[in-house]
């Protein structure tokens, strides 16, 4: 279980560790509970609050989740996308791996 920065889930989301992130939502612009919402929602992991009964709650999930296992990077994408920018190419695909 980690602090939801985005830095520390996606090291472990590539090392293919089951992952519950526990979002800081005290926060103003609250960057962290959207990046765990949509982890969440594409069964990266499991997301909570720090309140004592949702961690538990989640905790309990934890034994019978099904993890989807997290793609690694796309080295392609960047240069791709500078090529589009700069000489006017094709855009890159939009497409995510898993929406096939």
């Amino acid at each position: 279980m980690w602090s939801s920065g985005a830095g520390t889930a996606i090291e472990v989301l590539r090392c293919h560790k089951p992952l519950v992130v526990v979002v800081n939502d005290e926060l103003m612009d609250n960057h962290q509970t959207e990046l765990a919402d949509a982890l969440n929602r594409e069964g990266y992991l499991l997301s909570c609050c720090p309140e004592q009964e949702d961690m538990v709650q989640t905790l309990h999930k934890l034994p019978s989740t099904r993890f989807r296992p997290f793609p690694g990077p796309d080295w392609t994408a960047f240069p791709l996308f500078l090529d589009h920018v700069l000489f006017s190419t094709p855009p890159p695909s939009t497409r995510l791996p898993h929406s096939e």
